[in-house]
């Protein structure tokens, strides 16, 4: 009967020992478990910072294509206005041009007509001078008719 109960108390404690060994695993197993979740949700902590640092970068990127934008837009307004500035000098130029050149014409016309009416009133001086000096004959010739008579 001892034997038996010694048996049956050592079966009892392999049982213990087996249910320890197997808690103990499992608690092995759990805190693997465990570590192996804190992990991976520090991984996806990472990848989250991550991201909101991706989605960062790409915000300042557009923001940067649009200032880009803006600024090559801008230039394009201001070459298309230097452009027009560029004619505006270039129309004022040909005008000052044209307007010089009417001026220089205008005053050879006005030479051109003075020398004309000089040359006018050097004929008309000379045809007075002729009329002059045949009215002077035509005296001088009736005066000398009447002296004959």
């Amino acid at each position: 009967q001892l034997e038996r109960e010694q048996k049956r108390l050592k079966k009892i404690e392999e049982e213990k020992q087996k249910r320890l060994e197997e808690e103990r695993l499992e608690q092995e197993r759990l805190e693997r478990e465990k570590l192996e979740l804190e992990q991976e949700l520090k991984q996806l902590e990472l990848n989250k910072i991550e991201q909101e640092r991706l989605e960062k970068l790409e915000e300042e990127r557009l923001l940067l294509e649009k200032q880009q934008q803006e600024l090559e837009e801008q230039n394009r307004l201001q070459q298309l206005e230097q452009e027009r500035l560029d004619k505006e000098r270039e129309e004022q130029k040909r005008l000052q041009k044209l307007e010089q050149e009417l001026l220089e014409r205008q005053e050879q016309e006005r030479l051109i007509e003075q020398q004309r009416l000089e040359a006018l009133e050097l004929q008309k001086q000379k045809q007075l001078e002729e009329q002059e000096k045949l009215l002077r004959e035509q005296q001088l010739e009736q005066e000398r008719l009447l002296k004959e008579e």
